[in-house]
Formats: C-alpha cells, sequence, structure tokens
C-alpha cells in the first residue's frame, strides 16, 4: 500500500513540476519574448531550454519579481520530485528484500 502512495505522489509532484515549468514559459513568453525567442529558436526541445533555464536561474538578471517566484517555485518542485522518486526508490528496494 506504501508503494501505491508514494507512486501517487510521485506522479503529482511531477505533474507539479510541469505546471511550473510551463508558467515559467508563459511568463517568458509575456514578459521577456525577445528571450523566449532565443530559448525556443534552439534546437532542443522548449521543455528542456526552460528546465536549463530554471537550473541554472538565469531570472535573476532580469529583475522581473513574477518570474523570479515562478522559477523558485520550479526549481523547488525539481528537487521535491528528485526526493520523492528516492523515497519510492528506497521503499521499493525495501519491499523487495523482505
Amino acid at each position: 500500500m506504501a508503494i501505491i502512495i508514494i507512486a501517487a505522489i510521485v506522479f503529482a509532484s511531477g505533474l507539479l513540476h510541469l505546471y511550473l515549468l510551463d508558467r515559467v514559459r508563459v511568463t517568458l513568453s509575456r514578459n521577456h519574448s525577445e528571450l523566449w525567442r532565443d530559448l525556443s529558436s534552439k534546437t532542443r526541445p522548449d521543455i528542456s531550454a526552460i528546465a536549463r533555464f530554471v537550473r541554472k536561474r538565469e531570472d535573476r538578471p532580469l529583475n522581473d519579481a513574477q518570474l523570479t517566484v515562478v522559477t523558485r517555485a520550479a526549481s523547488y518542485s525539481s528537487y521535491l520530485s528528485l526526493a520523492m522518486m528516492v523515497v519510492w526508490g528506497v521503499v521499493v528496494f525495501s519491499q523487495m528484500h523482505r
């Protein structure tokens, strides 16, 4: 039962992270269209460009409070997702070796 609950939490934290990355995308496209064009014109998919933007905290030089809040939340949600995946792995591993 614990495995199912933790799997649901991992899934929900992943969805939260994707939602927050989308909010970063929307905020960038609205408030900083020139930067958004640079990010979206590269050969890699938009989601990876946004994730790199969040991971490297490239919002700081823009001095946009709304973008900073959303980027910080997306950054924290990535750590939450990673932590929940580790917990899920530990629970699955411990259940297998009972």
